[in-house]
């Protein structure tokens, strides 16, 4: 009798679905450095909008890619199922043009047909490397796909605005926050009272954020997302152009907050000069030798904070933001 039970508390286990074990991710748990992410993070999984990796990690410091997002907004909705077969044909044109991986077709179908984005964001995602994940949208455009997501309007008035970044937050984006933050979605202190617009979204905000969505989506059942009034029948399949047309004001807008993360972003190669212990992390000085950003003058000196184990002399690569006077933030070393 043991040995039967022992087998069929052995199945139970196994076909237990896996967003039960989402607690138990190595790098985010209730007491370390990502406690405050924890209960987002095991809440997304277990609706089965966000998962973890084969290794057991949630890898809550990597940053979240365009098309991820896409996929997210895509999976919260509601109604995402709808049409996706006859508008993933009407698109074919536009994946093929823009190279748009087979795993996240439906999610910009989804994304195209709803508003969410236009051709014309596809096109400066693909140019600047989002599509391929060699490089990342910033909160500013996570902002900006969430608020078209929800249909928030820019009402103009962003005076209850308190972030200490104000003057760095491009103008659109200053007119859909104030709603966003009383949907809940985004806070109206920030991070330490920042905004961090040109910041790259990590997976751990990305857990919160999205979990806030969900939650306004599911109190607010009745709320639309058909910005523009777009539906399925409004593609032109000759063209592949969207209808009606948006406004070529608002597409160049989606082009400048990508161009300007892409501007931001730098690659760099380094050698280690100076190395402060404080403990468990280490405050590492880097001599920048290389760098694939044209803004970043050199020589230049950076800090790093990091664990990792390593000496004065060593060679070293990363990637660092350059804020809007061409300085060095957020520099980290590479994984």
């Amino acid at each position: 009798m043991k040995i039967k039970n022992k087998i069929l508390l052995f199945i139970i286990i196994i076909l237990m679905p896996m967003s039960i074990f989402a607690g138990t991710f190595k790098d985010v748990n209730e007491s370390g450095n990502y406690s405050w992410a924890y209960t987002y993070v095991e809440k997304m999984v277990e609706e089965n909008i966000l998962k973890g990796f084969p290794d057991g990690t949630y890898k809550p410091n990597k940053s979240v890619s365009f098309l991820e997002t896409l996929q997210i907004l895509k999976s919260i909705s509601v109604r995402a199922r709808e049409n996706q077969i006859d508008s993933l044909n009407s698109y074919e044109n536009i994946f093929k043009e823009y190279k748009i991986p087979e795993w996240s077709r439906e999610a910009v179908s989804f994304s195209l047909t709803r508003g969410v984005v236009s051709e014309l964001t596809l096109k400066a995602a693909y140019n600047k490397n989002m599509i391929n994940s060699k490089s990342y949208p910033s909160r500013n455009t996570v902002a900006l796909l969430f608020a078209r997501f929800l249909n928030v309007k820019e009402d103009g008035d962003y005076s209850s605005l308190t972030y200490k970044d104000l003057d760095s937050i491009p103008d659109n984006i200053k007119k859909i926050l104030p709603k966003l933050i009383e949907m809940g979605i985004f806070t109206k202190d920030g991070s330490n009272g920042n905004f961090n617009g040109s910041k790259f979204i990590r997976r751990s905000e990305m857990a919160v954020i999205s979990s806030k969505l969900l939650d306004y989506i599911k109190a607010n059942p009745n709320y639309s997302n058909d910005n523009m009034g777009i539906d399925i029948n409004q593609i032109d399949n000759k063209d592949n152009i969207i209808g009606p047309k948006a406004h070529e004001e608002e597409l160049k807008k989606d082009e400048k907050i990508i161009e300007d993360v892409i501007n931001s972003k730098v690659n760099f190669k380094g050698k280690i000069s100076n190395i402060v212990d404080g403990g468990t992390i280490k405050y590492m000085y880097i001599d920048i030798t290389e760098s694939d950003n044209k803004n970043l003058i050199l020589p230049k000196t950076v800090i790093v904070y990091t664990n990792k184990y390593l000496k004065v002399g060593d060679l070293v690569e990363g990637r660092a933001v350059l804020d809007e006077n061409k300085e060095v933030k957020d520099a980290k070393l590479n994984d």
